[in-house]
């Protein structure tokens, strides 16, 4: 079990007890954490606006100049934040002077400081939405704190009688807007618990719920992580402007290069597309190369047979005589493969040549002899040429 100690002032100097033995001890060694004398602290309840969390601080230290009247610069605060009803938030400050809170880090030889309010965090979620009276009892004064049901959060500090009933009778006279239904939570030394819950038994309404803990308990229960006071806050440090810089870069160069990423997805998949695309082309074109091939063929195929297949003689000798005059005589006509040979007698074989032209059937024409009749005014003629079959 951790040890605590708390500090009186009599005569301008301090005391140091310890809380379980509630006895004077001369050695800051055998404790945890000390709690500060309630008398040195001024205490003042402020309810925080809607802002962000990182930004409370900075409103608790325009707060403090109209709140507290000591210069800013000599003048030390912590605080703690409450909830009321899930609505409002509070903020209880504790403030003092430096030189003051430099004493008690100087007594605490480096221990953990805290004060009376810090033991309430535990117990306050336990009257959701319901009217709490906290006070602490010690030797000479009692603190006491007050969450009302209308959300409003007081706290004043008076001094001890020599008898617990004049205090509890005077605590009930100080409370009359909280008078009907509520809790009060007392926290006292070892030695007065039971004496103060049957006091305050036997005085207040029967309406009151009272609490009696005993402060060593109260004080084994609170967060050390948390719960102390005037600790040396990390501050959140911000990033300098150099790796600012760098990371701006950062991101920009992952923005480019996703960006990147993207453009080559999108490229490769226009490649992978296209080369299907080819594929397909390069089929249809080896498709149209064999498609051309084979009508080459047939076309050289069909000339082929054009070649084979014989002209009728009878329509080749009826265009013959559409070409030669009537007094022409045929000696001789000789046709074998696609060729003929003409040998005749007649008149103006010259004139007969230009009527060869005219006949699509003949091609090549030509006149090979001429030879002059005794006697005759005709000519023996000689004529060779081709056939041309469509």
């Amino acid at each position: 079990m951790n040890s605590y100690a708390y500090l009186e002032k009599k005569g301008g100097k301090y005391t140091l007890f310890r809380f379980k033995e509630n006895r004077p001890s001369d050695s800051p060694s055998d404790f945890k954490a000390l709690m500060m004398s309630r008398m040195d602290f001024d205490v003042k309840v402020t309810e925080i606006p809607s802002i962000p969390e990182r930004e409370i601080e900075g409103f608790l230290k325009y707060r403090i100049r109209s709140l507290y009247p000591g210069h800013p610069e000599d003048t030390v605060f912590d605080y703690s934040l409450f909830t009321i009803a899930k609505k409002k938030k509070f903020a209880i400050l504790f403030l003092c002077r430096k030189e003051v809170l430099d004493e008690y880090k100087e007594i605490s030889n480096g221990k953990h400081l805290l004060l009376p309010f810090n033991l309430i965090k535990p117990f306050i979620a336990g009257y959701p939405g319901k009217a709490v009276i906290f006070s602490f009892w010690y030797g000479a004064w009692i603190d006491i704190l007050v969450f009302s049901q209308n959300e409003k959060v007081d706290s004043f500090v008076i001094k001890r009688t020599a008898k617990l009933s004049l205090d509890i009778n005077h605590i009930m006279k100080m409370l009359p807007e909280y008078a009907g239904k509520f809790n009060w939570v007392v926290f006292s030394s070892e030695q007065e618990k039971e004496l103060l819950k049957e006091k305050a038994a036997g005085i207040v309404d029967k309406n009151i719920s009272v609490e009696v803990f005993a402060i060593q308990d109260a004080l084994n229960r609170i967060n050390r992580k948390t719960d102390f006071l005037f600790k040396e806050k990390k501050k959140k440090r911000l990033i300098d402007q150099r790796l600012r810089i760098q990371l701006v870069c950062i991101i920009v160069l992952f923005i480019s290069a996703l960006l990147f990423k993207k453009t080559v997805d999108r490229q490769q998949r226009y490649l992978i597309d296209l080369e299907s695309s080819i594929r397909s082309l390069a089929k249809h074109t080896t498709e149209v190369v064999s498609l051309q091939n084979e009508i080459r063929a047939m076309e050289e195929e069909l000339n082929s047979l054009k070649e084979r297949i014989p002209i009728d003689t009878y329509f080749i000798l009826s265009e013959l005589e559409s070409v030669l005059t009537k007094d022409t005589r045929i000696q001789s006509f000789v046709y074998e493969k696609n060729s003929f040979q003409l040998e005749a007698i007649g008149k103006n074989p010259l004139g007969l040549m230009e009527r060869f032209k005219e006949i699509k059937l003949f091609t090549n024409v030509k006149l090979v002899q001429i030879v002059p009749l005794k006697n005759s005014d005709k000519e023996l003629f000689k004529v060779s040429g081709r056939v041309y079959a469509e």
